[in-house]
């Protein structure tokens, strides 16, 4: 009968561990699975007295780039004609406002997407980085399995000083409870 206690012990505590496991394994899963390719990105907050929706950031934006061509990124289409290519299409309803950004010195493309956060201010997240103006294989921002360190720091200074500090509004970095 003691042994069988015993073993009945031993069970419930493998049980007990299997479960704790699998909820462990679970909340992991969940966390780096969940379909959210964007929670890399560095976010930046734009501080106005505007009512911000998302139209009014990609106008803005587009405002800004009117003003300052040498960030526009120029495409070319099918018949050979230069376009300014600012915003990318959507393909599918929960594809984000991405918005591009050229870097001539250095000629690298950078995307950016726009939202506005819950609490109603207006987000300029940089995602991603592109060398040239063909996309080929962008690296995401924050992914370290992508972009190297140096160049991660890099681009994002080269953001906040070229184009965040000169929008002509005050920003800062996105805290958690924005």
């Amino acid at each position: 009968m003691k042994y069988f206690i015993k073993i009945i012990k031993y069970i419930g505590i493998i049980i007990a561990i299997c479960i704790v496991g699998f909820v462990a394994w679970a909340l992991w899963f969940a966390i780096n699975f969940h379909g959210d390719t964007y929670k890399d990105a560095e976010s930046y907050v734009i501080i106005t007295d505007e009512n911000v929706t998302t139209q009014w950031i990609i106008d803005f934006l587009y405002e800004f780039q009117s003003i300052h061509p040498e960030y526009q990124l120029i495409g070319v289409n099918e018949k050979g004609e230069e376009y300014h290519y600012f915003k990318a299409v959507k393909s599918y309803q929960f594809n984000p406002e991405l918005i591009f950004f050229y870097f001539k010195d250095i000629d690298k493309t950078v995307s950016c997407i726009v939202e506005t956060s819950a609490r109603g201010n207006a987000l300029i997240r940089l995602y991603a980085v592109n060398e040239g103006v063909i996309f080929r294989e962008w690296k995401r921002i924050n992914n370290f399995k992508e972009i190297s360190r140096k160049e991660n720091r890099e681009i994002k200074k080269k953001f906040e000083t070229e184009i965040l500090d000169q929008l002509g509004v005050k920003w800062r970095h996105k805290r958690w409870w924005d």
